[in-house]
């Protein structure tokens, strides 16, 4: 969105790779990666749509590239929240990994393959302000 918005510049600090997060005890939990179309056989938690747009976003989409509608279980506030209902669900939630991070030692993640779907981390600013801290910014890009 940042990139259509007239009086706002940006730049890309990282890609965004979406993950399929699970608890240890769940089947998935050994794989590395899963291609997109297999998450069709799962049901999810997903965030609030409000609190998390981009990761409910991005499992429509996959849904609609593969023609199938998401099987959504419950939904959640919290990235924490989401993870325990779905421990206790027996399913699946997305996330990316920077969010991932933030949960217990008890979940995994698996890598979605094939979803075409890329997001970025970025920093922006408004053209005509100040940019505060941007030079270090740009070390990290």
């Amino acid at each position: 969105v940042v990139h259509s918005l007239a009086s706002a510049a940006y730049r890309r600090l990282k890609e965004n790779h979406y993950y399929a997060v699970v608890h240890k005890s769940h089947p998935l939990a050994m794989q590395q990666e899963i291609e997109a179309a297999a998450l069709e056989s799962y049901p999810f938690v997903v965030l609030d749509e409000q609190r998390s747009p981009h990761a409910n976003r991005f499992l429509h989409a996959i849904g609609a590239k593969y023609q199938f509608q998401p099987n959504i279980v419950a939904t959640a506030l919290k990235a924490n929240d989401a993870v325990m209902i779905a421990k206790q669900l027996n399913a699946l939630t997305v996330m990316t990994d920077y969010v991932f991070q933030t949960l217990p030692s008890e979940f995994r993640k698996v890598k979605i393959l094939g979803s075409g779907i890329v997001s970025w981390t970025v920093y922006a600013w408004h053209n005509d302000s100040s940019k505060p801290f941007i030079e270090t910014i740009r070390q990290l890009g």
